[in-house]
């Protein structure tokens, strides 16, 4: 009835209402499946994808690796998990609260390196190198993983669905992610937590992909994948529950889709239920339990983690095995009582007096064995009881007693007076008072009240009974109860923790023991008791249980630390190690994060930009930015050499606090502090004789014929400005051959640098019309060389050379492409010919660079000096000494602006508008230059003539607010920035 096409615009043609559900999604129809076998191939990427994918992990291999041996010594929390490793292998039980997985990781590479645990880790910068530690192939653990983080980036991104571009931009991004890299270099957890996260990620994309062909192999290979990577993520730390929260509301999603259509019935419904059950929440949990249950068996020793864990928990360790006790306790039984809360350790005391308060005797909490555990229980009124009598008298619930310290012979006492440490009207000091034929007083007196007893041994719940019976002390006159939390005494308690007698105090830590027992009227047969060691699962329990506790209670703020807050805007980092002026300071890429904090306005932003770009046929990549931001901060990253200024100009935030003042003023100044020699070794580069000896890359004598010119330097020093990237790694400790090695590179490419270089300089001389010509047809790194030449030949200019019937070279634009550390490097070399001859010296006149490396609009500002600095007499208006910037507008067209400050211009102010001859952004048909209100005509470039493409003649007014030399290097950037 309806013959209009689709798309026309007719109601008619819209999509219908509901959407029709594929039956092979749900496992509906089995009949019409496929009867050949299911197949997913692993990656599924094209010729391209693949070698983007090779070619990033190998740029990722080298920046994540580059020095992975400096520092050679301990490098912040290396302090803690290298020092995990070496307990493990001295099989010594310790407590951390990150589960096993990244430290066992480590642990094995160290064992596979040699390592023998007895290197302590106790401080950052201990050395590494004397005590031989394998300490690189620890470190490589971090760096692996770091590097497969990139592939397995990029593949998420392609899988996902997205473009290679986008695939490509995250994972350059990623690369060169300064923090990451930072992490990827020590013995640290984040790195493994981080691959693991991403790996996680990808099957899940994985599996998504494959839900329209339920339950077939590679449907059930994804989701158990998945559920391993949760495994994984959530055993090196438990911000991997982040991750499983990711991925189970995802599930949940699925399910509640699957839950809402009426064609998919219940049985359906629970066999996909089940699956992810046993895929994400069974396969997780096995793996989480199975690296504890090697935790547990690698630290069968007593260590440092004993005081954290439970009685019954240490009789499981060597070393700590217990004697069994007699059961019954009575009046005149010498007893320890410990704490059941905080694990704290054992009411104890000793020959030291509090500073402040009563100055009685401490009292305080000691977490391990000793005799000054010991107390005695006496009768209310006559500590001689006990020992009167034929039989025992035991303690019933509601008796009162004393505890007579059976070292001091004083006896625990608590008055109206405030606790040494918590300071508080509810805290009252409890201290050790007494002396010989002292009888006491009612300060002493403490009742027992029973709160918890074992279940299997009801005498407990009337009587105390050595470890069966929970109880409290009750201080008859103050009405308070004896309390320990995790309040640590200062120095003069010996960092022991503080024991208090608190009213209306926290329940459970006014809870009580006995744990050992013994008394001279009890018979040798008395029934007695011990501690039962706790299977795997309850071990399990307790030790994640002291985990949570600990980490919540790791609130204290620190000098080095950073908050969340800080996080988001990247205000401040942390300091990992500082030592010879170098340091590492853990920092992101400033313009990875802050675009990330702010991705929807820059995407919004940005988005409008590259779209008007490509119109104009522009493509615009983040990564080449990102790079060049990565590069600024990598001394940090790396531990390399910095000067005091260029550190100071990184510091982009006033809150990053890496500490300038650790580096030396100059780049030279670290050859003198790393004497690395090479002597009497001579290295020939196309017959010139290179010398470097005691630090100092000498070129002497050094003879290059290039382009018809002879160049003589001599003494050359290797560490002038141009040169301090391209040798700074010369003075990295790196094994013999490697040195060498680095050094002939960074003298070649020295050469290389120098070849057609001059350090003379002189005024520039440029006439006002010349003919601008390509050097070469070929570009390097989009950069052309350029020729100025005279238009007209002028044989009567006797500075030109003697019968010159030709068109006479006066300098060249060199690009200096190898100059990676200043961007769109170019020097201006001119001739200056000796009068009738057609002899010639070569000077440098002018150097151009951009400001900087990073443009969003349509290419960064160049800056324009001039080397000459004297007043000169062709330069009334002295415009050569000023200094100017070019910058873009739209199409491409221009300003130039300068400043002098001998004509009062403190700042750039603008003195020509520069507009192309042509609506396309291109040079063919030449630039004219106006006065900034395009008045007045300064001068213009002539378009391509048709039969001498190479060459286009440019004429400047005498009245120009700029020297003639300017116009030829605003079309040399135009070029560059035009074939970018």
């Amino acid at each position: 009835q309806y013959s209009m096409p689709l798309g026309t615009g007719d109601i008619r043609n819209r999509k219908p209402r509901y959407k029709s559900y594929d039956t092979h999604l749900y496992g509906l129809d089995e009949n019409l499946k496929e009867k050949k076998k299911s197949y997913r191939s692993l990656i599924g990427l094209s010729t391209t994808d693949t070698y983007n994918l090779i070619g990033l992990t190998i740029i990722a291999f080298f920046v994540r690796l580059y020095q992975i041996d400096y520092p050679t010594s301990v490098v912040f929390d290396e302090v803690h998990f290298g020092g995990f490793a070496a307990k493990y292998i001295k099989g010594k039980f310790f407590m951390d609260v990150h589960p096993p997985l990244a430290k066992l990781l480590i642990t094995f590479a160290g064992v596979l390196g040699g390592f023998d645990g007895n290197f302590t880790f106790n401080g950052i910068g201990m050395d590494y190198i004397e005590p031989k530690v394998p300490y690189v192939i620890m470190r490589l653990v971090s760096g692996i993983l770091g590097v497969l983080v990139i592939p397995i980036a990029y593949l998420t991104i392609k899988l996902a669905g997205f473009s290679t571009i986008a695939a490509f931009l995250v994972s350059s991004l990623v690369i060169f992610e300064n923090g990451l890299i930072t992490q990827s270099r020590l013995i640290l957890l984040d790195s493994p937590l981080v691959a693991f996260t991403a790996f996680t990620v990808l099957m899940w994309v994985k599996f998504l992909n494959q839900e329209k062909r339920p339950f077939e192999l590679w449907w059930w290979v994804w989701l158990a994948m998945t559920g391993v990577g949760l495994g994984l993520t959530v055993s090196v730390k438990w911000v991997g529950l982040f991750t499983i929260a990711f991925i189970g509301l995802s599930t949940i999603s699925g399910l509640w889709r699957l839950l809402g259509d009426l064609r998919v019935t219940p049985a359906l419904f629970l066999k996909h239920f089940i699956a992810r059950a046993l895929c994400l929440i069974i396969i997780p949990i096995a793996l989480y339990l199975s690296f504890f249950v090697l935790h547990f068996a690698i630290l069968p020793n007593s260590g440092t983690g004993d005081g954290f864990m439970s009685s019954e928990f240490q009789q499981t360790l060597r070393g700590h095995g217990m004697q069994d006790m007699p059961l019954d306790i009575a009046f005149g039984s010498s007893v320890s009582i410990k704490h059941v809360n905080t694990q704290g350790g054992y009411l104890h005391s000793h020959l030291h007096n509090y500073p402040t308060g009563s100055k009685q005797q401490q009292i305080t909490l000691y977490p391990h064995k000793d005799d000054n555990n010991l107390w005695i229980i006496q009768n209310e009124t006559d500590p001689e009881v006990p020992f009167s009598e034929t039989d025992p008298i035991w303690i019933h619930h509601n008796d009162v007693i004393r505890l007579n310290h059976a070292i001091t012979k004083r006896r625990m006492h608590s008055h109206d007076v405030r606790a040494p440490v918590t300071d508080a009207d509810y805290q009252n000091e409890v201290s050790a008072y007494g002396y010989d034929g002292f009888p006491g007083d009612a300060n002493d007196f403490w009742r027992v009240e029973i709160t918890d007893y074992d279940k299997s041994d009801p005498e407990s719940r009337e009587r105390l009974r050595t470890l069966h019976t929970k109880f409290r002390l009750y201080h008859v006159i103050t009405g308070c109860y004896l309390y320990s939390h995790k309040v640590k005494l200062p120095d003069w308690g010996f960092e022991q923790q503080e024991v208090t007698c608190v009213k209306n105090g926290h329940y459970p830590n006014t809870i009580w023991y006995i744990e050992s027992n013994s008394h001279p009227k009890l018979p040798d047969d008395a029934e007695k008791v011990n501690y039962r060691k706790p299977g795997f699962l309850k071990k399990f329990l307790e030790l994640n249980k002291v985990m949570w506790t600990t980490n919540s209670g790791l609130t204290d703020s620190h000098p080095y630390d950073s908050r969340p807050l800080s996080w988001i805007l990247l205000t401040r980092g942390i300091n990992f190690w500082s030592k010879e002026h170098r340091q590492i300071y853990l920092l992101g890429n400033p313009l990875v994060w802050w675009s990330s904090a702010f991705a929807i306005l820059i995407f919004i932003i940005a988005k409008s930009i590259i779209i008007l770009r490509e119109k104009r046929g522009y493509k615009d990549h983040l990564d080449v930015a990102s790079v060049y931001v990565f590069t600024i901060f990598s001394p940090i990253i790396y531990g390399g050499s910095w000067t005091k200024s260029d550190c100071q100009k990184a510091k982009w935030i006033s809150t990053w606090d890496f500490e300038c003042q650790t580096y030396h003023d100059k780049y030279e100044d670290y050859l003198t502090s790393r004497n690395i020699i090479v002597k009497e070794s001579d290295i020939t580069v196309n017959g010139s004789n290179i010398v470097a000896n005691e630090s100092n890359i000498v070129v002497n004598e050094l003879n290059i014929s290039g382009n018809g010119s002879n160049i003589d330097v001599n003494e050359s020093n290797a560490t002038e400005n141009s040169q301090e990237s391209t040798i700074d790694h010369v003075f990295k400790e790196e094994p013999f051959v490697e040195k060498v090695a680095t050094i002939v590179s960074s003298i070649v490419l020295y050469v290389i640098n120098k070849a057609d270089s001059i350090s003379e300089t002189n005024v520039s001389s440029i006439p006002y019309q010349y003919n601008l010509r390509l050097k070469r047809p070929t570009q390097i790194n989009k950069r052309y060389d350029y020729i100025i030449e005279t238009i007209p030949a002028n044989t009567s200019d006797p500075s030109l050379p003697l019968n010159s019937t030709q068109l006479v070279k006066l300098a060249e634009l060199i690009s200096r492409s190898l100059k990676l550390d200043t961007p769109g490097y170019y020097e201006v070399q001119e001739y200056k010919y000796v009068p009738n001859t057609s002899k010639y010296t070569k000077y440098l006149t002018v150097i151009g660079k951009f400001e900087h490396w990073i443009s969003f609009g349509w290419g960064p500002p160049v800056i324009i000096s001039f080397t000459n600095s004297t007043p000169t007499s062709d330069d009334p208006l002295e415009l050569k000494l000023c200094e100017y910037k070019l910058t873009w507008t739209i199409l491409l067209n221009g300003h130039i602006s300068r400043k002098c400050q001998k004509k009062g211009e403190k700042d750039y102010v603008q003195v020509s508008y520069v507009k192309g001859e042509s609506i396309f952004a291109t040079s063919f048909f030449g630039f004219k230059f106006y006065s900034p209100d395009q008045s007045s005509n300064f001068g213009h470039i002539n378009g391509i003539h048709l039969f001498d493409m190479n060459a286009r003649a440019i004429y400047v007014e005498q009245n120009a607010p700029f020297p003639p030399i300017i116009p030829a290097l605003f079309a040399a950037y135009f070029d560059f920035i035009e074939s970018s």
